[in-house]
């Protein structure tokens, strides 16, 4: 970024505010542009340091501004007010002709769904299922999310795409509900927006997040099974499955290793050479940070070859104990994944 800002004329912004683009371009930056350059900001208001981008167009080192977005609206007492070089609009880039059209052909389309009894995309509540697939659906979109959330943290190469895939009985029910539950857990963390089942659809379209759908009948290990494949940049694909037992999430697949785990709201994986000793050495490191284990999950592709231990723990775990334990001779990654 801060290449770029040192080589543009014009900087149009386009990312939501979150805690990491919250003063995004703060002083330090716009200090670091070209003499002159322009910025343009119809994203979200809190992006930019308004009193710092007043002072940069009071001096001249920004040229000039376009904003449709303010940190506090209506922005009466904002310093960028009686900034010269500035063109303010009241937060209306939505409202244009072709905006317009696109909201008339979804409500257009929306009857004609619901008239087919299919769910409406942009339904104001969530999609409607019949209460008796409700019951064998239910606690699929519960799993949707945890598969979601889980490789949220365990994938760290930017995704291109996702692929959900229903195995089983599964496929024969309505599926909408799962997809949307898997749709909002995916954009949640990276939103500056509250996203529901409701809207994660819409928030998906707009910001290209690319998800699939396939169903397949045939039963295999499981009676039911719900898969979320990760494909990253690299072309590497990342699997998670899992399965309902009872009403209750059990993570089944986790990449290429088979396990069989109830979820914590904590939990420890490692990708390690299967070898006498290890484990006990991990259990060992957490005893002493008083870190209590309360159930351990080993998957492996073959003996003392690649495996993949999962501790499901009682307390959060310090970033600095999983750097001590992938410190040990014979684990290759560790993480620690933390889930709402």
């Amino acid at each position: 970024l801060d290449e770029l800002l040192r080589q543009a004329d014009i900087v149009s912004l386009h990312v939501p505010l979150i805690d990491t683009t919250r003063n995004l371009l703060n002083a330090d930056r716009l200090a670091q542009m070209k003499r002159g350059a322009w910025i343009i900001n119809c994203a979200r208001g809190g992006i930019v340091d308004e009193a710092a981008l007043a002072e940069a167009l009071q001096s001249g080192q920004i040229g000039g501004a376009g904003l449709d977005v303010w940190a506090k609206e209506p922005p009466n007492e904002s310093p960028l007010m009686k900034a010269p070089n500035l063109i303010g609009l009241p937060h209306l880039g939505a409202s244009t002709e072709e905006a317009q059209t696109l909201t008339a052909l979804d409500v257009a389309e929306g009857v004609v769904d619901a008239l087919e009894n299919r769910t409406p995309r942009f339904a104001v509540n969530a999609p409607f299922v019949a209460p008796e697939e409700w019951k064998i659906v239910a606690p699929y979109v519960a799993l949707g999310t945890l598969l979601a959330k889980l490789s949220s943290q365990l994938v760290h190469e930017p995704a291109r795409s996702y692929e959900v895939v229903y195995t089983g009985e599964l496929a024969e029910h309505t599926t909408e509900p799962i997809r949307l539950s898997i749709l909002a857990a995916l954009l949640g963390g990276a939103s500056d927006v509250r996203v529901t089942p409701v809207n994660a659809g819409l928030l998906a379209r707009e910001r290209g997040l690319a998800l699939s759908e396939r169903k397949d009948a045939q039963t295999g290990r499981y009676a039911s099974l719900l898969q979320l494949n990760v494909t990253t940049a690299d072309g590497v694909v990342h699997t998670f499955g899992g399965t309902a037992v009872n009403d209750e999430s059990h993570i089944v697949q986790v990449e290429d290793y088979h396990l069989d785990l109830v979820p914590s709201k904590s939990m420890i994986f490692t990708v390690h050479r299967d070898q006498p000793g290890l484990i006990g050495r991990v259990g060992t490191l957490l005893g002493k940070q008083d870190i209590n284990i309360s159930s351990m999950h080993v998957g492996r592709l073959n003996p003392r070859g690649q495996a993949m231990m999962v501790l499901t723990v009682d307390e959060p775990v310090p970033q600095a104990a999983v750097d001590e334990i992938e410190a040990q001779a014979g684990i290759q990654q560790a993480y620690r994944v933390e889930l709402d």
